[in-house]
């Protein structure tokens, strides 16, 4: 069998693996990060290999492969080999590099004993073992003082640390092709499916008054006033056409009641008055007088 399609004539001892250097810029492949103290690997696949490591990895941008990031917060990026374990022609297949990838993913066994969470390939998908075997890992866990720390840290060096010109042209480059726009209405169907018969996970459930400050912090120094006539055109564009149920209506004009009935409600609605939108004061019914 072809050696370059089957990891398996491959030296087990992958320790022995070394980085192998490039003359290009860019490294197409295979690679792999290995945790120098407990041995196990982390394996994937990218067309720049390099970038992966620094965007994906050294800034912890991973946070949907849980199990390298929440390595990467425990032990720490240096804690980590890098290894180009197959370099690729650039123009290469995609369906032949997930072939690949899935190929040293079995091998390196880092799905059971390592940090990769699907088999791999584009199409790689959890098995409902792994799922299973993620939520009792991070079942009742807690961060210690450190690990808060170390993430405080991580996230005040991505709000600081500018995006680099050669980063942007990099990530529109990964962008290119993709489809964005208005959500097809068979999309929008399947997120109606999916979220039909579920509760807000909120619902029910005061805020604190901590919370209630934090949200108050937040919005503080925040600027509201006049919409814009753009602003207001905008909203008016994205109303045209639309329907409502008379159900939705009642509603309306019954919150619109209530709101008006409490101070707060009738001070919100002065408030508006004095930036000079037009606010419209629920009809109360007229009092019948009875002659007697």
């Amino acid at each position: 069998m072809n050696s370059e399609n089957n990891p398996e004539t491959v030296p087990n001892d992958t320790t022995t693996i070394t980085m192998q250097p490039s003359a290009k810029n860019v490294c197409c492949g295979i690679y792999g990060l290995r945790n120098k103290t407990t041995g196990k690997w982390y394996v994937g696949q990218s067309r720049d290999i390099v970038y992966r490591w620094h965007h994906a990895y050294e800034l912890r941008h991973c946070n949907r492969q849980v199990k390298i990031y929440q390595a990467l917060v425990k032990h720490g990026y240096d804690a980590f080999e890098k290894r180009i374990i197959e370099l690729c022609d650039e123009d290469i297949p995609q369906d032949m590099l997930d072939k690949k990838e899935v190929s040293w993913i079995t091998h390196l066994n880092s799905v059971k004993n390592g940090y990769n969470i699907a088999r791999g390939g584009s199409g790689g998908k959890m098995s409902e073992e792994t799922k299973l075997r993620i939520g009792n890992m991070s079942r009742g866990r807690t961060h210690s003082d450190e690990t808060k720390q170390k993430i405080k840290e991580h996230w005040k060096v991505r709000r600081l640390t500018p995006v680099s010109e050669e980063t942007r042209k990099k990530q529109s480059l990964v962008r290119k092709g993709k489809a964005h726009g208005p959500i097809s209405e068979e999309t929008r169907q399947k997120l109606r499916a999916a979220s039909l018969g579920k509760s807000p996970t909120n619902k029910g459930k005061p805020h604190s008054d901590e919370t209630k400050r934090k949200i108050s912090m937040v919005l503080m120094g925040k600027k509201y006033g006049p919409m814009s006539q753009e602003h207001k055109e905008n909203l008016r564009l994205s109303n045209v056409g639309k329907k409502r149920s008379l159900e939705f209506c009642q509603k309306m004009s019954e919150i619109a009641k209530r709101r008006y009935k409490t101070e707060e409600g009738r001070s919100h609605i002065q408030r508006i008055s004095a930036l000079g939108c037009a606010a419209v004061k629920p009809t109360e019914p007229t009092p019948q007088v009875h002659h007697h």
